[in-house]
């Protein structure tokens, strides 16, 4: 095979220099035009964060909970099931797992998420829509909650609950339920800021 000319190996370079900064400038410019993503914000000292979300189908959910402090380290992540009818109903079991948790652990001081408006804003009273095939799990939740008067309920964005979104992903694959040991746990999960698990609250 003869090897290609001087010429011809220039020309080679500056269409391969010119390709680079065309797409180099498309790519600065989408950056630059594009607002602010919304991310997972710490709580406040003393406080836990706890995001929550569920994975529904057919007739199955699997709800991801991940609790973190205000340094932003995950201390703890666990998983469950449950049967039921629509991926509504399946956020507010994951909300539900989560009160329970707590409770069981008496963490007093709580920021609980959720990228479900409609659960958040049924639950803050703040929704007149009657929400019938949750409404015993609200309760629920409601009940739970007047006991501990310094937790909060909050919606967020999805792009600011990726860690549990992809914790309840990862469960639909492994199947898992319960407390997820640290070598256990997707690398996905990380994804909001890349803090390591580290042991109970």
């Amino acid at each position: 095979m003869e090897l290609l000319s001087p010429l011809f190996q220039e020309l080679l370079s500056i269409v391969s220099r010119q390709t680079k900064m065309h797409w180099f400038s498309i790519v600065k410019t989408g950056i630059s035009n594009k607002a602010p993503s919304p991310v997972w914000i710490p709580p406040p000292l003393d406080f836990i964060k706890v995001n929550t979300d569920a994975s529904f189908k057919n007739g199955v959910s699997k709800a991801g909970i991940i609790l973190r402090n205000h340094s932003g380290t995950i201390s703890l992540a666990a998983t469950y099931h449950h049967d039921c009818l629509d991926s509504f109903s399946a956020e507010c079991l994951a909300l539900l797992d989560a009160c329970k948790l707590l409770q069981e652990l008496k963490i007093q001081k709580v920021c609980l998420e959720s990228d479900c408006l409609s659960a958040i804003s049924f639950i803050n009273g703040k929704s007149r829509n009657f929400f019938w095939q949750a409404s015993a799990v609200i309760d629920q939740i409601l009940l739970i909650w007047r006991k501990w008067p310094l937790w909060s309920f909050k919606f967020i964005p999805r792009v600011a609950n990726d860690a549990a979104h992809a914790l309840a992903f990862w469960d639909f694959n492994s199947n898992f339920m319960g407390f997820v040991p640290q070598n256990d746990l997707s690398v996905s999960i990380f994804c909001d800021l890349g803090f390591l698990l580290v042991g109970p609250p």
